[in-house]
């Protein structure tokens, strides 16, 4: 201990000596690991290149065919996609004066059809185009959407009377002129959705369309239905349907009865089903009683459909290499 006192600083001197030396050791240690591990990575890099170097020149014939492989089957999905979104047909126009003439008869062979299918339509119907059916002349700018409006609504149409809906109330339509959107909107604000517009994406046009009608469930079950299988680029955005408070007119009693004798059925089993009064109906049957078995019934429900107030909102898609008709001269 004496030696320890007399000597402390030469010990001292030692221990600090010692520690160094463990620290340089340690530190070199660690570099002489980080150098053996990027010397790891390059040869690791050494390698993938002469492994590149040596592969066979790229693209190969075996990459070649699968890409064809895989274009045609893309192909083959966009005819498919193309199959259920068919344009619809748009008449073509030589002159301007020309879209008139198929208004007005698009408009007459709609309303014939509705007859011939018991439907009823509100007075003076237009089908959205009151505006313009007092027009001689129309801008030139808007004949093409007007032009591919009227067919696809004639096409729409067609599906709601084929399912023979009662009553159609209104169609509504995108205003695409300037006689939709000054006097149209202003005077006769039931032809149009104010909200929606013609919408323009990279492939497509989608029209959009609104209609209100009175049917029953089975005939709402047949247009959606008719609109799924259908080739064309119908697409259901939304529907509504409300309980049909207003009463039965005196036209759609006779259409039930224009059905009954179409179908052959009695006109009360079709009033019974859709909830339609009829006019002077006689008194039911009295019903005789019968003895009771020894297996009793239990009692039956009988089901008594009501009319429906149906709002549906549908958009057409036209794709943009095809929603092109022919310009007007």
């Amino acid at each position: 201990m004496q030696w320890l006192k007399q000597n402390v600083t030469l010990v001292l001197s030692g221990i600090v000596a010692l520690a160094l030396l463990g620290g340089a050791g340690f530190y070199l240690y660690s570099r002489v690991a980080a150098q053996m591990e990027i010397t790891v990575q390059v040869e690791e890099r050494k390698q993938t290149r002469q492994a590149l170097l040596e592969a066979e020149v790229f693209p190969s014939q075996e990459n070649i065919e699968l890409i064809k492989q895989e274009q045609q089957r893309l192909q083959a999905l966009l005819q498919t996609a193309e199959n259920h979104f068919q344009v619809v047909p748009v008449p073509e126009l030589a002159s301007v004066g020309q879209f008139k003439v198929l208004l007005e008869t698009t408009i007459d062979q709609l309303s014939k059809q509705a007859k011939t299918s018991g439907v009823t339509l509100p007075a003076n119907c237009s089908f959205s185009f009151t505006v313009q059916r007092p027009l001689m002349q129309f801008e030139a700018a808007s004949l093409a959407p007007l032009n591919a409006q009227l067919a696809d609504i004639r096409a729409l149409t067609q599906v709601l009377f084929e399912a023979h809906i009662y009553e159609l109330m209104s169609v509504r339509r995108s205003p695409v002129s300037a006689n939709d959107n000054n006097q149209g909107l202003t005077q006769y604000p039931g032809d149009y959705l104010g909200s929606k517009n013609i919408t323009t994406h990279k492939v497509a046009l989608l029209y959009p369309y609104e209609f209100t009608f009175r049917c029953a469930s089975a005939e709402l079950a047949a247009i959606l239905d008719k609109l799924a299988q259908s080739p064309y680029g119908f697409v259901v955005r939304n529907v509504r349907v409300e309980p049909a408070d207003a009463p039965v007119t005196e036209v759609e009693t006779s259409a039930v009865m224009t059905m009954a004798g179409r179908y052959g059925r009695d006109p009360r089993m079709l009033s019974s089903r859709y909830g339609i009064p009829q006019r002077q109906a006689a008194p039911p049957p009295v019903a005789q009683p019968t003895p009771a078995t020894g297996a009793g019934r239990g009692p039956g429900t009988v089901l008594k459909e009501k009319a429906l107030r149906v709002s549906i909102l549908i958009e057409v898609v036209r794709p943009l290499g095809k929603a092109r008709n022919k310009p007007a001269k």
